[in-house]
């Protein structure tokens, strides 16, 4: 079809071969080559064209080659190519774009499968051979008959911008640049199409695939934080929603989704067979000032319709998950070997739960902060780790010279200096309350040790509430090598090194020297002062590093828990960093606040 709609627009009959001659001798200032408007004039049947008929790029029979097109090099020099068409994605398509280098186009139109990898990809590196010197409109596309979302994406938008910009660039009065059936979070590579010529750039139909998943309960509102997405400056404009597309019909209007502020919003009556949450600007739907992105600076426009969209996970009720641990970390077993843990529902989003009954098990002691045990049910499931010593199976009795051969943990009967018996059957004791005063007992408390006492001619330490350990079993230092630690991005809560709580918080995304590593209740804790102890899921060691790195392709960025942010650095681009950590047994560089770029991306 692509041979007829140029024998058309050369004059030439259907019947008759195109020759070198015919492509010299065309005399006219422009020559238009649009496939769609081609296929209205000559429908398939056979029929004239049907007058009032109307016809969408994305409806075009697709082009299977753009092979025998580098012929239109032979234009003469003052011909300009007026140039649209949907180039074919199925396992035949051919979708070199070669044979278009050197043409002289006025105007460009490229539709197609950019970036779905389940289809024939346009390789976007030849983008740079386009002669764009005299366009005014360049519009790159996805096909919708691919994936609604099979034009460029953040990664092919940083392969293409510096054509993109240079377009902007070239002198004519206007510039129209159309990114449709895209999935672009950052615009910031376009930044310097800003020439102060007229230049639009149009980016409907912009879907963003974010494969995090989001909790919802059952008849209850959904609230969620979408990820951002940066205009051509960088600002977020992810935090301009009110529409969600995953609600039953009779909603289906602007304005049904709650805008918290801050990028969170609140979804009241999602639908509850939705597989995903849609959500972002309705468009052309609603012409209210918040249905689409209109920004202009200076000469320049820029215009998009973002939908976002992620994975919804359904439960009929709000729920804490129990996973009983031992001080070593490992799960508490039941009698048929299957780790011990247990599910609470509750009713609604809110509401309090109390883990106190839930929490006793037979044979073992709580040994974690009781603190744990209450709080409040959460749109996404919980997880507590609650870690148990299991309970001596021999206890000290008068005459009684050997300790326990189950375990090295007994449980005296009191914490006071001085002790009588409570049945005749147990021993008095002495307890040493440690001082800071003594260097010896600073040691010891240092290493989490309260107070001592000797059972039977044995040294045992308190090292928890009521809970007493062989000193010859006890080395609470897990690591005693000092350093930094970089807080995730919210406030973190310190226990003392009896595990408990204390009033101090540790605030977002900030450093904290550590003298070292200890175990507290099984649990392994940055110690951050005297007795303020931060949980090492709680944070990253951070190595300070000042430095220039370089982006080698285009890099993705990270959170501090290695997340991905859903946008990246521009290939080539430079980039300060303050130092580095090992995120999920990857070396990342800090760029930015709570922003990680690997160091496999950079130089």
């Amino acid at each position: 079809m692509l041979g007829a709609a140029v024998k058309s627009a050369l004059n030439i009959p259907t019947s008759d071969p195109i020759t070198v001659g015919d492509i010299k001798g065309y005399v006219n200032p422009t020559l238009g080559i649009m496939m769609t408007g081609y296929e209205m004039d000559h429908p398939a049947n056979g029929s004239g064209p049907t007058p009032g008929a109307s016809m969408t790029d994305q409806q075009d029979t697709p082009v299977e080659s753009l092979d025998g097109m580098q012929y239109l090099q032979l234009l003469p020099t003052k011909t300009s190519v007026i140039f649209q068409a949907k180039l074919a994605s199925d396992a035949n398509a051919n979708t070199d774009l070669r044979p278009l280098d050197g043409i002289n186009f006025s105007e460009l139109t490229l539709d197609g499968n950019f970036s779905d990898p389940d289809a024939k990809e346009i390789d976007v590196s030849q983008i740079a051979g386009l002669d764009l010197a005299n366009a005014t409109l360049f519009e790159l596309s996805g096909g919708s008959t691919t994936s609604p979302t099979g034009g460029l994406n953040n990664q092919e938008l940083a392969q293409v911008a510096p054509t993109i910009v240079k377009f902007a660039n070239n002198g004519q009065s206007y510039h129209t640049i159309e990114l449709g059936y895209s999935s672009i979070s950052d615009f910031t590579p376009l930044q310097g199409v800003e020439s102060g010529q007229s230049v639009s750039v149009i980016a409907v139909s912009n879907t963003i695939n974010d494969s995090t998943p989001i909790y919802a309960v059952t008849g209850q509102p959904i609230t969620f934080t979408a990820p951002k997405v940066l205009d051509l400056d960088g600002k977020d404009i992810a935090n301009s929603y009110h529409y969600s597309s995953s609600v039953p019909t009779t909603d289906l209007k602007d304005d049904n989704l709650t805008n918290n502020g801050n990028d969170s919003y609140t979804l009241t009556d999602a639908d509850p067979n939705a597989k995903e949450l849609d959500y972002g600007q309705i468009g052309f739907a609603d012409y209210t000032p918040d249905s689409l992105t209109y920004e202009t600076k200076g000469t320049t426009l820029f215009e998009t319709v973002t939908m976002e969209d992620q994975p919804l996970i359904w439960q009929a009720h709000p729920t804490v998950t129990i996973d009983y641990m031992d001080p070593a970390g490992q799960p508490v077993l039941n009698a048929d070997g299957t780790p011990m843990t247990k599910t609470i529902e509750g009713n609604l989003i809110g509401d309090p739960y109390d883990l106190t009954n839930d929490s006793q098990i037979t044979g073992y002691t709580l040994t974690s902060p009781t603190s744990l045990l209450k709080g409040n049910y959460t749109q996404n499931p919980q997880t507590i780790d609650l870690t148990y010593q299991a309970a001596s199976s021999q206890t000290y009795a008068s005459g009684t010279s050997s300790s326990s051969t189950t375990s090295s943990t007994t449980q005296p009967t009191t914490s006071t200096t001085t002790t009588t018996p409570t049945s005749p059957d147990r021993v008095s004791i002495q307890v040493k309350d440690l001082s800071a005063d003594s260097p010896t007992d600073e040691q010891l408390i240092d290493m989490g040790v309260h107070a001592t006492t000797h059972i039977n001619g044995q040294l045992f330490y308190l090292v928890g509430n009521n809970q007493w350990v062989l000193a010859s079993d006890y080395n609470n230092v897990a690591s005693p090598t000092s350093g930094v630690v970089r807080t995730f991005d919210s406030s973190t809560d310190l226990v003392n090194s009896y595990g408990q709580p204390v009033s101090e918080k540790l605030m977002p995304n900030t450093e904290w020297k550590y003298s070292k590593i200890v175990t507290i209740n099984g649990a392994q804790y940055y110690q951050v002062a005297t007795d303020e102890f931060l949980p090492v899921q709680s944070g990253v060691e951070f190595v300070s590093t000042k430095a220039t790195v370089k982006t080698q392709t285009r890099a993705t960025l990270y959170d501090s828990q290695g997340k991905s942010l859903g946008r990246g650095l521009s290939s080539g681009s430079s980039w300060y960093t303050d130092g580095y950590a090992m995120i999920n047994g990857v070396k990342m560089y800090r760029v930015a606040t709570d922003e990680w770029v690997p160091a496999s991306d950079v130089i």
